[in-house]
């Protein structure tokens, strides 16, 4: 049996399990650290898999075969010597980081009798060869986060797809026998995770540029002038630590997305 679309143009086997094609993470380049070398973080390949119940249909399908997520940020010194302005430190963010997987299509559907939608859920895991456990946790900490927490470096955001938020979050179509959904807003999302997340003076720090000029405010805010400079210059020396370990936690990682769908028959 076949469920047919035909202003989407889409062939769904209710039967069947859809694969989509692999995605792609690239991180660009990164200016680190007191000398300000570049660095590299190689591709994290992002794969996709979709699991759902009985004679349901799930499908997803990214807008390019290979996405690419930019994790762009540019973190630099600037020292200049005049004695009117004294030393200045600037973290910005010329290049925003891109997080998200753009979609074609993510469409589901399931029985309009004797079948009620639970959820469409999102789990993501990160795999690397030889080594145990999850490299996406922080391998360093040392700015003082609260201890107790996991850190993650970076985190998927889009929410699962409930009963109570589904009419919001998707669109309905009858298709015969079959409520057919697709996905209002096609993106998949990640972010910076909660190892960036810190708050000082009014401000709220949500990605590496902010998070470590947080910290350099609090040196300005602090310190003397005859102390600041050597405080300064620590905070950049962490920086580049912390960076180097997210660099070689993430290099040759993979990130596991699966999407499953859930339906509870009465039958």
């Amino acid at each position: 049996m076949k469920l047919y679309k035909k202003n989407k143009g889409l062939l769904i086997s209710v039967c069947a399990i859809s694969i989509v094609a692999l995605a792609t993470v690239g991180f660009s380049t990164w200016i680190l650290g007191i000398n300000d070398p570049s660095k590299d973080i190689d591709n994290i390949n992002v794969e996709i898999d979709t699991h759902k119940d009985r004679t349901c249909a799930l499908e997803v399908k990214t807008t390019e075969d290979k996405p690419i997520l930019k994790l762009s940020e540019n973190i630099g010194k600037s020292i200049d010597n005049d004695a009117n302005t004294g030393f200045g430190y600037q973290f910005d963010e010329k290049n925003p980081a891109k997080f998200d997987i753009k979609l074609d299509y993510f469409n589901f559907a399931f029985p309009k009798t004797n079948a009620t939608f639970d959820s469409v859920a999102f789990t993501t895991t990160f795999t690397k060869d030889g080594v145990t456990g999850d490299p996406n946790i922080s391998a360093k900490n040392l700015f003082g986060r609260p201890s107790g927490t996991e850190y993650k470096y970076i985190e998927f955001v889009t929410e699962d797809i409930t009963s109570t938020n589904l009419d919001s979050k998707a669109t309905l179509t009858n298709v015969g026998s079959y409520n057919y959904y697709s996905l209002n807003e096609k993106i998949l999302k990640f972010k910076w995770g909660n190892y960036y997340t810190d708050s000082y003076n009014g401000k709220t720090s949500n990605s590496p540029a902010s998070y470590y000029q947080l910290q350099l405010d609090r040196i300005n805010d602090t310190y003397k002038d005859t102390e600041k400079l050597e405080k300064q210059l620590d905070v950049l020396s962490k920086a580049k630590t912390e960076f180097e370990a997210l660099d070689n936690a993430l290099k040759g990682a993979t990130i596991n997305l699966n999407i499953t769908l859930s339906v509870t028959f009465t039958d």
